[in-house]
């Protein structure tokens, strides 16, 4: 817990190519060690193979939104005892 209080999450500013915050997220991912022209050198040119391979644009105009929806797992414990049930989420889209 930090001793001066919360801090605020901040948002990440839209990318200005394909004007999407999912690109920025994802460019901020592949960057290593703060070189952020290098990552999105190697996100666009993956971008533009697959735009040259399926003729169609990398990202579509509405993404697919993505929900965790929850599933009952069982698990085996030692012993006699029974099945413990663990909730975990599985996305979706």
């Amino acid at each position: 817990m930090p001793r001066k209080g919360h801090t605020q999450k901040r948002d990440v500013l839209a990318d200005p190519i394909y004007n999407s915050k999912v690109v920025t997220k994802l460019i901020n991912n592949v960057m290593l060690d703060g070189k952020k022209g290098v990552a999105q050198k190697i996100v666009y040119g993956a971008f533009t193979k697959v735009e040259e391979k399926t003729g169609k644009p990398a990202i579509p105009q509405g993404f697919p939104v993505f929900s965790p929806y929850p599933v009952a797992l069982l698990r085996r414990t030692p012993h006699a005892s029974p099945q413990i049930e663990r909730i975990s989420c599985i996305f979706s889209s």
